[in-house]
């Protein structure tokens, strides 16, 4: 079984700590081979970033064990092939540990701004499970617009923040970038290169602190209220 998708854009999720294509892709891929996730003998969830890996698992409501890592191949960071091919190999890896047996297995991948999708349930061929008839099959698709979206304003005067981010500078300023909510429940992304306000969002966090907003030079600036 096979699925795949794609969410909103980060700053138009209803929370942008979760990814709902994620969840969704999951269940779709799941619901057609008639399991859950505590069914799968193996998996490989796709770890770009440990974040990816933990909201993985929060969809499928699984934990790691020593009993059932979450990779057949070592995981992203540590596996010795090319990057952008991994899940190619995982689909390998997967293959030779479950072929002739009872297992099975599930693989995840992701991309973008983890947005983009994908999973696949493989099993044994002794494993109870009833692959469909791949001639007429065809894998859930499921796109942005499947999913709600928060309205996006280009001109926030003030709103309250989000999340946050402060990207540090080698040689030049740090910028701190915050995703804002205005008064009438749009979201907002703005920036800010003064010292104190980096420094501030470095030694605490800003979320929910209320921001001020004005457009410089096409650029949405930011300062704390």
């Amino acid at each position: 079984a096979c699925a795949e998708g794609e969410d909103q854009y980060l700053s138009q999720r209803s929370d942008p700590g979760r990814s709902d294509a994620m969840a969704a892709v999951f269940d779709a891929a799941l619901d057609i081979a008639g399991a859950t996730g505590d069914d799968m003998d193996m998996l490989d969830i796709y770890s770009c970033f440990p974040c990816a890996v933990q909201a993985a698992c929060e969809a499928l409501q699984v934990a790691a064990s020593p009993t059932r890592p979450l990779t057949v191949t070592g995981g992203l960071p540590y596996f010795g092939g090319p990057g952008n091919n991994y899940v190619m190999h995982v689909i390998a890896e997967m293959t030779a540990r479950l072929r002739g047996g009872r297992a099975r297995g599930l693989i995840t991948a992701n991309g973008g701004i983890l947005s983009k999708h994908a999973a696949a349930v493989l099993c044994g061929a002794e494993a109870a499970c009833e692959p469909p008839d791949w001639g007429e099959f065809q894998p859930p698709v499921l796109p942005p617009e499947s999913f709600d979206a928060v309205p996006f304003s280009e001109d926030p005067t003030a709103g309250s923040v989000i999340t946050y981010t402060v990207i540090a500078g080698r040689k030049t300023q740090d910028i701190g970038i915050v995703l804002g909510e205005d008064d009438n429940g749009a979201r907002f992304l703005a920036s800010s290169t003064d010292a104190a306000t980096t420094q501030a969002m470095l030694g605490a966090s800003p979320v929910g602190r209320r921001v001020v907003v004005s457009n410089e030079q096409e650029r949405n600036v930011f300062s704390f209220a």
